[in-house]
């Protein structure tokens, strides 16, 4: 037999593993031929420009790069199969920012306000190094290392809670769209913090100024706005409650006049709060010039609640020389008006929807509007009777 090296050619003996004059070896290398990937699945291929990198292996799928390079040719087709199914790489390489513009373009379509606010809010507490990440390499301890760093800087757990229900609909949308095939925002935990209140009430030297304010010419913006604040002062309501109240909800026609209103929580939905001799005349002069479906529609401020709370609430305070009460303090200011007049607990608790009701409390389901009205009344009697005034004098007002 020749050898099988091109240059020698010489006679070897037969069966010679090599040649005893080259020492080529006398077997045919066979090349490892590389199957070709079914069409749709990808390709794998070693980039000349990081050939000498620890991971010079590319996947491409539908002709973009899955986003990383691999150490192996085996990696690289490990990572294309677990791409099965997903025809959309864009959606798989987008990033942390990315996968939220995606969502919110949907998300925030006809969605409340509170939860625009909300999640926006949510949102700007994600650094950027973590909005910068591809979506599909974060997981729990990334997120929940934005949590902990809300704990440390004081913020409330429901802050932390939104964090963590915008990063659970961020997943939702990556599951959707196989970015991900796990919801990681279950595993986040947050934390009770402190609940940092304002303890302040409004005194009683200070309701006197704005119910002295209430008493003037009703076509000024400020008189309005200090009757407003009187009717929250006597009603337990919330900023948010009030204001959006609808005409519909006010009943003056009644014996004891009321109206239904409240949100927030099973205990504080559409409750029956007494309107009481001390506020009847500021809410009759609502309904009765009202303009549209809501109460304050006559109004001449403003009427959302953040930006009634910022040009109107807070600067008639200032115009009064009062301190500035968060608007939540109208309602304590209520509960502690309340306790000093000895209004029933249970009827107190019914009125402002708190809902740590005791046994006997659970059995109210259907609160006498008599019993609660007469309950409220004290409250109001008993603030006219340090002003040195008649409990009826209220009711002549306006």
């Amino acid at each position: 037999m020749l050898c099988i090296y091109a240059r020698c050619k010489r006679e070897i003996p037969d069966g010679a593993q090599y040649c005893p004059w080259c020492g080529k070896k006398q077997t045919h290398e066979v090349k490892k031929k590389h199957h070709r990937r079914p069409s749709g699945t990808g390709a794998v291929y070693k980039n000349s420009s990081t050939r000498k990198r620890a991971k010079p292996w590319v996947a491409l799928k539908n002709g973009h790069s899955i986003g990383q390079c691999f150490a192996t040719e085996a990696e690289a087709r490990a990572a294309l199969e677990a791409l099965e199914g997903v025809q959309d790489v864009t959606l798989y390489n987008l990033t942390v920012e990315g996968v939220y513009e995606r969502w919110s373009q949907t998300a925030y379509q006809d969605c409340k306000p509170s939860f625009l606010n909300d999640y926006t809010n949510a949102w700007k507490h994600f650094p950027a190094s973590v909005r910068a990440m591809r979506f599909r390499e974060v997981k729990t301890a990334d997120i929940q290392a934005v949590i902990e760093s809300l704990y440390a800087q004081g913020k409330s757990k429901s802050v932390q809670n939104k964090v963590k229900s915008l990063y659970s609909f961020l997943c939702a949308f990556g599951m959707s769209n196989d970015i991900i095939n796990k919801n990681y925002a279950s595993f986040l935990k947050v934390h009770e913090t402190e609940r940092r209140r304002d303890e302040t009430v409004f005194s009683f030297e200070e309701i006197e100024k704005i119910r002295a304010k209430a008493d003037g010419p009703a076509d000024e913006v400020d008189v309005q706005t200090a009757r407003i604040i009187m009717i929250y002062l006597f009603t337990t309501m919330r900023l948010n409650e009030l204001l959006p109240l609808p005409c519909s909800a006010v009943h003056l026609e009644e014996e004891y006049p009321y109206l239904v209103g409240g949100e927030k929580t099973e205990a504080g939905r559409d409750r029956v709060i007494p309107i009481i001799s001390t506020i009847l005349p500021y809410v009759r002069w609502f309904l009765d010039n009202a303009t549209g479906a809501l109460l304050f529609s006559a109004y001449t401020g403003n009427r959302d609640p953040k930006h009634w709370r910022e040009r109107e609430y807070y600067p008639l305070l200032d115009a009064l020389q009062i301190p500035r009460h968060t608007p939540h303090g109208t309602r304590r200011t209520t509960a502690t008006m309340a306790v000093e007049a000895k209004v029933d607990p249970a009827a107190l608790q019914k009125v402002g929807g708190w809902k740590e009701f005791d046994t006997i409390q659970k059995h109210y389901n259907k609160p006498d509007i008599a019993y609660l009205y007469n309950e409220m009344e004290k409250l109001g009697k008993a603030h006219l009777e340090r002003a040195g005034e008649s409990p009826s004098a209220g009711e002549n007002r306006c």
